[in-house]
């Protein structure tokens, strides 16, 4: 499986380990189904949610690093 994905009309990524594509897929599929949810909470739970999926995010660019 090949799976691209665009960051910024710039930057992107190329990859077709299959690990890596489910999980981001899985990821995206996370986060659109809780960004529905947002605009009915709190300005600190959105920021709480937000920095939540900052994390996730270092933590594949940490994986990526270190493979």
């Amino acid at each position: 499986m090949l799976f691209t994905i665009r960051l910024n009309n710039v930057n992107g990524i190329t990859t077709d380990n299959r690990v890596l594509c489910l999980e981001t897929l899985k990821w995206i599929d996370d986060l659109i189904s809780k960004s529905i949810i947002i605009s009915g909470i709190s300005i600190k739970e959105r920021v709480r949610f937000f920095q939540s999926s900052k994390n996730k995010i270092d933590g594949l660019i940490n994986k990526i690093e270190m493979s």
